[in-house]
């Protein structure tokens, strides 16, 4: 007797998707931002930044009808030495536009949101674990940019005099949440990989800043000033950001 003995081949599966990652490069007007370097600020001022440290999240792209590939409660600290990370695999096809979410949003942000869970509850390296120093334990809430640096309010060169002037703008609560749409004409091909190259000019974030009248906001809840100033800085996210692909 003979036996035949007939094995399924399976075919390898294809992969439909296009790696895609985000890089932030910081300019000032027509200059690369560096920190702790001076720049012009206002009337006869100088101005340099120390610290500019945020979140960015729920990404999506969406194709010419209006359909859209989310990348729901994925979120990137960007910051010195880091300003890219890995957004995730994204179906091949074509794209007009990309959606950014700056901060954390309301589901996520505080105790009271739908989706919220524990900070410490986090994996340690994860960004929302405390661990990365965007978390405030008093507020139950995440910082959701810090930017902070200081102004030569003489203009004569020196940031230590007593007239100069020390800026720190911790915007995080719900109501500061910002998510922006952009341009964006991307073909993604299955199997390559792409980075999305966002570039972030600074002096038109700080448009509408007076850090000389404002010049702390921390703002623990919608009133007052501190909250106006930080209101006034996350609402140019839409104006400061471009993106293209690399």
């Amino acid at each position: 007797m003979t036996l035949a003995f007939f094995t399924e081949c399976k075919k390898p599966e294809t992969k439909d998707t296009a790696s895609c990652d985000i890089e932030f490069t910081l300019g000032y007007s027509k200059n690369t931002l560096q920190f702790n370097h001076t720049y012009p600020y206002g009337s006869g001022m100088n101005i340099q930044f120390s610290l500019l440290k945020f979140y960015a999240g729920n990404f999506y792209f969406e194709r010419a009808d209006g359909t859209r590939e989310h990348f729901t409660d994925k979120y990137l600290i960007l910051e010195e030495g880091k300003y890219s990370g890995h957004i995730g695999e994204l179906k091949a096809g074509s794209y007009v536009k990309a959606g950014i979410g700056y901060g954390i949003n309301q589901n996520r942000n505080t105790q009271n949101g739908a989706d919220a869970q524990v900070g410490t509850d986090y994996p340690q390296d994860d960004p929302l674990n405390p661990a990365a120093d965007m978390y405030w334990g008093w507020a139950q809430g995440y910082i959701f940019m810090k930017l902070e640096g200081r102004i030569d309010a003489d203009g004569n060169g020196s940031f230590g005099d007593p007239n100069d002037i020390l800026f720190s703008y911790h915007p995080g609560n719900d109501e500061l949440y910002r998510a922006f749409e952009y341009t964006l004409n991307f073909s993604p091909e299955a199997g390559k990989s792409y980075t999305i190259a966002a570039n972030l000019d600074v002096n038109t974030l700080i448009h509408n800043c007076d850090f000389i009248a404002v010049q702390f906001a921390h703002p623990a809840n919608t009133s007052g000033n501190q909250f106006i100033a930080a209101k006034n800085l996350v609402d140019e996210w839409g104006n400061a950001v471009t993106l293209a692909v690399k």
